[in-house]
């Protein structure tokens, strides 16, 4: 299973450090992207303003006003979604690093536990089963939380989790 925590350990440096960038433009944003949409009605556009600042400007089809029964909601949806991202942004990834320090704590208490498992010849005692048994279930919730990323061209099908209900 070296493959699994290879790829898996590549697919958490690639996320933490889009979290690391994400809270880097955060930081450098107006207003640490707590942006507010204002909806251009019978105007050809919408804005985000940080504070009074106005920040972008998101523009219907038409280049004149009055818009067309329906169109305001074309760029205000735009603006909302736009609004949601940014002041997400910021949980969004300091979540991502929570989550990608537990995952490097998993890959390690899985390593460990396979390290500790005695060649099958060497089995002695039930202990040793134990062993075998902790290092099955560290390796059952690496293939789990490796399923996230199952949409990855690396990723193999063979470590897809098996039903495992008793």
């Amino acid at each position: 299973m070296a493959d699994l925590t290879a790829f898996v350990t590549a697919r958490l440096d690639e996320a933490e450090a889009h979290a690391i960038k994400d809270l880097w433009y955060v930081e450098q944003a107006t207003s640490n992207g707590q942006w507010q949409a204002h909806v251009g009605y019978n105007h050809p556009h919408s804005y985000l303003r940080a504070g009074e600042t106005e920040i972008a400007v998101f523009s219907s089809h038409r280049t004149s006003p009055p818009l067309a029964d329906g169109e305001e909601d074309l760029h205000l949806f735009d603006a909302e979604l736009a609004c949601r991202l940014a002041g997400a942004a910021k949980s969004r990834a300091e979540r991502v690093l929570r989550e990608v320090e537990a995952d490097r704590k998993l890959i390690a208490a899985y390593e460990a536990a396979r390290a500790a498992v005695p060649p099958v010849d060497d089995w002695y005692e039930v202990a040793d089963g134990v062993k075998v048994g902790r290092a099955e279930a560290l390796e059952a919730a690496l293939k789990i939380r490796a399923e996230r990323f199952s949409d990855h061209p690396d990723y193999d099908k063979d470590w897809t989790p098996k039903d495992w209900t008793p």
